[in-house]
C-alpha cells in the first residue's frame, strides 16, 4: 500500500503525527544523502587525477609493479 511512501496518514492527522511522519521524512532522506554521497567520492577523486596521474592508476590497477609502471611511464 505505501509503494515507496515513508508514511501513511489517515485523515484527519493530528498535528503531533504530521510532524513525527516528517521527521522520519527527514531523517530517512538525510540518510539516503549521505549514503549517496560516500558512492560518488571515489569516482571524485578519480576525476581529480591528472591525465598522467591517471595512466599511473590504470598500470597499478591492471597489476603493475610501482617500478613496472614507472618504467611504462618513462618516470623513476
Amino acid at each position: 500500500m505505501k509503494s515507496g511512501a515513508v508514511d501513511f496518514l489517515e485523515k484527519p492527522a493530528e498535528d503531533g503525527v504530521i510532524l513525527e511522519a516528517v521527521r522520519r521524512a527527514l531523517d530517512r532522506s538525510q540518510r539516503l544523502r549521505e549514503g549517496q554521497l560516500e558512492q560518488d567520492e571515489p569516482g571524485r577523486r578519480l576525476a581529480r587525477l591528472s591525465v598522467r596521474e591517471r595512466k599511473g592508476f590504470g598500470l597499478i590497477t591492471a597489476g603493475l609493479l610501482n617500478k613496472q609502471a614507472a618504467a611504462e611511464l618513462g618516470i623513476t
